[in-house]
């Protein structure tokens, strides 16, 4: 079973459309392909410290002869993305902004979201009453009139 992250931006007008469901599992994608995976993810920064790391491990390489340094470097990326990949992703939208409502306990996206919706149903308020109508005045009387906002129309304060 997987866990999924419930995401919603700062000002979310409709949860239904605008919840995004992030996946915190192993990412095939993300293990097959790490730079790629985080920079079509726009993990800048993450992608940038990658690169150089992987540059570093190389030069290092070079300099002490150890000829697998960079390929354990790599497996080493690729193993760390393809498990912390979702929760990478989650963490940097959080950063932006969005805030993690729920994480939840399901085998699929599908499941996750009517888990997620079905317990948002159960604590969203009951529509407000609607506001009381103020009686109309008839035509043939004079309209009260408001002095500077000072005095209502019935003579109160």
């Amino acid at each position: 079973m997987a866990s999924f992250y419930a995401l919603t931006p700062k000002t979310c007008r409709d949860p239904a459309v605008e919840t995004l469901f992030i996946r915190d599992g192993f990412s095939w994608g993300a293990f097959l392909l790490p730079l790629p995976w985080m920079l079509y993810r726009r993990l800048w920064l993450i992608a940038a410290l990658s690169v150089a790391a992987l540059f570093a491990a190389g030069l290092a390489a070079e300099e002490f002869e150890l000829e697998g340094l960079s390929v354990a470097f790599g497996l080493i990326l690729s193993l760390w993305t393809g498990f912390e990949g979702g929760h990478l992703r989650a963490m940097h939208l959080e950063k932006k902004g969005w805030r993690i409502e729920d994480v939840i306990n399901a085998p699929d996206l599908d499941t996750a979201e009517a888990i997620y919706f079905e317990a948002r149903a159960d604590k969203t308020p009951a529509q407000p009453a609607p506001r009381p109508m103020m009686p109309t005045a008839k035509s043939d009387a004079p309209r009260p009139s408001v002095a500077l906002g000072l005095i209502e129309p019935y003579g109160g304060r």
